[in-house]
C-alpha cells in the first residue's frame, strides 16, 4: 500500500489514483485525511474534491461535502451509508444527479442540501426511497422546471414540496402543481400567513389558489394576486371557510363545483375586481350559507336565471360596475332572504328590464350611475317593503306623479346628481309616509319647492338640497319637521330668506348649512326666536353678509360651532357674539380677521369669548384665537381699514423680497 499512499500524496500533480475516488477518513501519505472524521460527523468542507470520496464511516451521521469541485452524482456513490441524516452538497459544480445516487442512504435522510450548483433540471427518480426526507434545499442552482411526477405524493411529508417551490427567482411553483399555503418553504417564510383559523395568502403573486390549507380555517384572503380560473373542487376539503376573499384577481373563468369543497359554512364571498364576463348556471351550488356575494367591477354582461337557485340564505348581492342591462324574469325567485340588490354603474336603460326580477319584499335597491332618464307613475309599487332606493346619477329630469306611490315604509331616497328642476307634491301622491327619515336631492337643478312638499314626512331626519338654483323657499316649506336633524342649503342662489320663522320649531335640528349662497342679511330673531334648542352647527360662510344684528345667535342653548369667515361684515359690535350665560357650548366662532373685527378686542366678555372666536383668514392667522392675535400685530389697521387687495399686493411683494434676499 505504500505505493498507492505515493502516488496520492504527490503535491499539485495527482490527487487520487486514475479512475479511483479518494479515501475520506484514512491518513494518506503525509498524515493529513482528506476529512475530519469524528463522533459520526464526516467533514470534507473546501478539500478541493472533484468527486464523493470513498471510505465513509457506515455509523456517519452527518457527511458535509460543501464547497469542493463536484460535478455529478453516479448511482449508488453514497452506497452504504443508512445513518446519514443530513447531506450538504451545497456550493459545488453538480450539473447532474444519475438515478439511485441516494440509494444507498436508506430511509434515515431528513435532509438534503444542494444549494449553489449547476442543476437545470430534476429527474424522474432521483430522490427516490429518501421517505424521511424533511428539508430539501436547492437555491441558487439554474433550474427551469420540475417534472409533475416529483410530487408530495412521493415523500413522507409535505416539507421536501416546500423547498422546492422556493429555487429563487427560477421555479416558482412545481410543473403542473399548486403552490402550498401553510408549509414553510426553504428560507423559512411560508406562501401564506396562517394562524388561529386565518389564511391570508393576500399579494402573493399566486397564478392557482395554493393547496395545504388546514381544514378548519375559517377565513381564506386570496386577494390581490394573479388567479385566472377557478376549477372544480379547488376548496375541497375546507368545511369552516365562512369568509372567502378572492378580490383583485384575474378571474375569467369558474367551472361549475369550484366552490363545492367548502361545505355549507360560506357566508361570504368576495369576487370584487376580476374578469368575469357571465355567471353560469351551477357555479354557486350548495352554498346556503351565504349571506354576501361581492360582484362589484367585473366585466359581467349575462347572469344566468338558474345561478342563483338554492342560495335560500342570501342576503345582499352586489354587481356594481358591470354592464349588466337586463335580468331574466326568474333570476332572483329562489332566494327567500334577499334584502339588498345592488347595482350602481351598469348599464341599464329602463326599469322594466330590471325590476320585474326583482322579489317584491326586497328592501333596498341601489340603481345610481345608471342612465334611467324620467321616472314612469308607479314604477315601485311592487315592492311595499322597499326601505332604500337610491337613484343618484341617473339622468333624470322628470318624474312622473305617483312615481313612488305604494312604497309606505321607504325610509331613505337619494337622487343626488340628477338633472330635476322641481319639486313637486304629487311626485308621491297623497298617501303619508311616516318611515322615510333621509331625502337627498343635492347636485340637480332645483328652482322651486311646491310649498307642502316636505310636510307629509312627518319622520325626516336628514334633508340635503345643497348644490342647486334655489333662490327662494315657501312658506312654512319645513314646518311639522320636529324630528329632523340635519338641513343643507348650502351653495344655491340664496340672496335672503325672506320668512323670519323658516326654520322655526325645527326641534331636533342639530346641523344648518347655509354657506356657498349669496345672502346679504338675515332677517329679525330668524334663529334666536326659532326654537333650535338642539343647533349645534350654523354654517354661514362665504356669504355676503354685511351686518349681524345684534342677538342673532341667541337662544341657541347648544350651538358648538357658527362659521362666519369670508363675509365682508361692517359695523362689528358685541352682540354679534352670543354671550356666555345664553351660549356656554359654543366653542368655535370663526370669522375672517379684517380690520372691520376690531371692537370685539372691547367687549365685556372678551375674556371668554377670545378663545373661541377663531380666524381662518387671512391664511397667515389661520385658526389663530382672537386671544393670540391683535390688530396691532396684523399691521393694516392703523390706517383707515382694510385696504382689500392694495393689502395682498404688499404681502406678495414682501414674500418675493423675502426669497431673493434668501437667494
Amino acid at each position: 500500500m505504500h505505493i498507492l499512499w505515493v502516488l496520492l500524496t504527490v503535491p499539485a500533480v495527482v490527487t487520487t489514483v486514475q479512475g479511483q475516488r479518494p479515501l475520506a477518513c484514512d491518513s494518506v501519505g503525509d498524515g493529513s485525511p482528506v476529512c475530519s472524521c469524528r463522533s459520526g460527523r464526516v467533514s470534507c468542507e473546501d478539500a478541493d474534491l472533484t468527486d464523493v470520496p470513498t471510505d465513509i464511516p457506515p455509523d456517519t451521521g452527518t457527511l458535509e461535502l460543501t464547497g469542493n469541485k463536484i460535478t455529478s452524482l453516479p448511482e449508488l456513490v453514497f452506497d452504504d451509508l443508512p445513518q446519514v441524516s443530513t447531506l450538504d452538497l451545497s456550493d459545488n459544480e453538480i450539473a447532474s444527479i444519475e438515478v439511485g445516487a441516494f440509494d444507498g442512504l436508506g430511509g434515515s435522510l431528513s435532509k438534503l442540501d444542494l444549494n449553489n450548483n449547476e442543476l437545470v433540471s430534476l429527474e424522474d427518480g432521483i430522490l427516490r426511497n429518501l421517505t424521511s426526507l424533511v428539508y430539501l434545499y436547492l437555491k441558487d442552482n439554474k433550474i427551469s422546471t420540475i417534472p409533475e411526477r416529483i410530487t408530495k405524493s412521493s415523500f413522507k411529508t409535505m416539507h421536501i414540496l416546500w423547498v422546492l417551490l422556493t429555487v429563487p427567482a427560477v421555479v416558482t411553483t412545481v410543473q403542473g402543481q399548486r403552490p402550498l399555503a401553510c408549509d414553510s418553504v426553504g428560507d423559512g417564510s411560508p406562501v401564506c400567513s396562517c394562524r388561529s383559523g386565518r389564511v391570508s395568502c393576500e399579494d402573493a403573486d399566486l397564478t392557482d389558489v395554493p393547496t395545504d390549507i388546514p381544514p378548519d380555517t375559517g377565513t381564506l384572503e386570496l386577494s390581490g394576486n394573479k388567479i385566472t380560473s377557478l376549477p372544480a373542487l379547488v376548496f375541497d376539503g375546507l368545511p369552516e371557510v365562512t369568509t372567502l376573499d378572492l378580490s383583485n384577481n384575474e378571474i375569467a373563468s369558474i367551472e361549475v363545483g369550484a366552490f363545492d369543497g367548502l361545505g355549507g359554512s360560506l357566508r361570504k364571498l368576495d369576487l370584487n375586481n376580476n374578469e368575469l364576463v357571465s355567471l353560469e348556471d351551477g357555479i354557486l351550488r350548495n352554498l346556503t350559507s351565504l349571506v354576501y356575494l361581492y360582484l362589484k367591477d367585473n366585466k359581467i354582461s349575462t347572469v344566468s336565471s338558474e345561478v342563483f337557485r338554492g342560495l335560500s340564505s342570501l342576503l345582499q348581492i352586489f354587481f356594481d360596475g358591470n354592464r349588466i342591462s337586463s335580468f331574466h324574469v326568474d333570476t332572483f325567485s329562489d332566494l327567500p332572504s334577499l334584502y339588498a340588490v345592488e347595482l350602481p354603474r351598469n348599464r341599464i336603460r329602463r326599469l322594466d328590464s330590471i325590476l320585474p326580477a326583482l322579489p317584491s319584499r326586497v328592501g333596498s335597491i341601489d340603481l345610481s350611475g345608471n342612465n334611467l332618464g324620467n321616472i314612469g307613475p308607479a314604477a315601485f309599487n311592487r315592492f311595499p317593503t322597499l326601505s332604500s332606493l337610491n337613484l343618484k346619477s341617473c339622468n333624470i329630469s322628470v318624474v312622473s306623479p305617483d312615481a313612488f306611490v305604494g312604497l309606505e315604509f321607504l325610509g331613505s331616497l337619494y337622487f343626488d346628481e340628477n338633472d330635476l328642476v322641481e319639486l313637486k307634491n304629487n311626485m308621491f301622491g297623497t298617501h303619508e309616509y311616516s318611515s322615510l327619515a333621509i331625502l337627498r336631492f343635492n347636485d340637480n337643478k332645483i328652482k322651486t319647492i311646491e310649498a307642502g312638499f316636505f310636510n307629509r314626512f312627518r319622520r325626516l331626519a336628514y334633508i340635503q338640497l345643497k348644490s342647486n338654483n334655489l333662490a327662494s323657499l315657501p312658506p312654512g316649506v319645513f314646518a311639522n319637521l320636529s324630528r329632523l336633524e340635519e338641513l343643507l342649503l348650502n351653495d344655491n342662489k340664496f340672496e335672503s330668506l325672506d320668512d323670519p320663522n323658516i326654520f322655526r320649531d325645527l326641534q331636533s335640528i342639530r346641523t344648518l348649512e347655509l354657506q356657498e349662497n349669496n345672502l346679504k342679511s338675515l332677517p329679525s330673531g330668524i334663529f334666536s326666536e326659532s326654537n333650535l334648542p338642539k343647533l349645534k352647527t350654523l354654517g354661514l360662510h362665504y356669504n355676503a353678509l354685511t351686518e349681524i344684528e345684534n342677538g342673532t345667535f341667541d337662544n341657541l342653548p347648544n350651538i358648538n360651532t357658527i362659521y362666519l369667515q369670508y363675509n365682508p361684515l361692517k359695523n362689528v359690535s358685541c352682540g354679534m357674539i352670543p354671550s356666555k350665560g345664553m351660549s356656554a357650548s359654543l366653542e368655535m366662532f370663526t370669522v375672517s380677521c379684517t380690520c372691520d373685527i376690531e371692537p370685539l378686542y372691547d367687549c365685556p366678555e372678551f375674556g371668554w369669548f377670545g378663545y373661541n372666536v377663531v380666524c381662518l383668514s387671512p391664511i397667515w392667522v389661520w385658526r389663530v384665537p382672537l386671544n393670540y392675535t391683535s390688530p396691532d400685530r396684523w399691521g393694516w389697521c392703523s390706517g383707515a381699514g382694510f385696504p382689500g387687495t392694495n393689502w395682498i399686493a404688499l404681502a406678495v411683494l414682501l414674500l418675493l423680497s423675502n426669497l431673493f434676499i434668501s437667494n
